[in-house]
């Protein structure tokens, strides 16, 4: 297997890809809705006008951001998001040492050795009654890497199969996913 280069971008560079150039189409946003503001007050027919203006301004704003990205060769990245439900009560039991929590340290710590591994989280919503909410989300550099992840034996799906008796049956979803932004 052909190993990829490896682009290391300093945080300079990194501002840099996020400044855009001069946009006429947030002006526009900005009449469109204060025309529809003042039709408010004047008639309906012209609050339809500005709705309709700031509609148009809204989307070229976005194709231009999208647009400027985009030949910017601002970096992709490539996100699997495993999404699984846990009942409050039995949280505690999955900090432990023998927990899933160090499990996915431990996982992670595997595939950092995986070339187009960028990185791995864990969220969780903050309720601490009734069902709560996991997600865990790993990053690659490519779909490429992403699907050889996939691929393996060793995945965040597997790991939580160590730990069935503590999620929900049926709610494990797995998501793949690119960062437009």
């Amino acid at each position: 297997m052909a190993q990829k280069e490896t682009q290391v971008v300093s945080e300079g560079e990194a501002q840099e890809a996020h400044k855009l150039e001069f946009s006429i189409w947030p002006i526009i946003l900005a009449i469109g809705g204060g025309v529809a503001l003042l039709g408010v007050i004047i008639h309906w027919s012209i609050s339809i006008v500005g709705v309709a203006i700031f509609a148009i301004a809204a989307g070229g704003w976005l194709r231009h951001q999208l647009a400027q990205y985009q030949a910017r060769g601002v970096p992709r990245q490539y996100v699997q998001a495993v999404l699984f439900q846990v009942p409050a009560e039995k949280l505690s039991q999955l900090l432990t040492s023998d927990g899933l929590l160090p499990a996915l340290h431990a996982h992670r710590d595997q595939l950092r050795l995986r070339q187009g591994f960028l990185g791995m989280g864990v969220i969780r919503s903050s309720n601490e009654v009734g069902t709560v909410q996991v997600v865990v989300e790993t990053r690659w550099r490519d779909p490429e890497a992403l699907i050889a992840y996939e691929e393996d034996d060793a995945t965040v799906q597997k790991v939580l199969e160590g730990f069935k008796g503590s999620i929900l049956p049926g709610t494990v979803q797995v998501y793949d996913m690119e960062v437009m932004l």
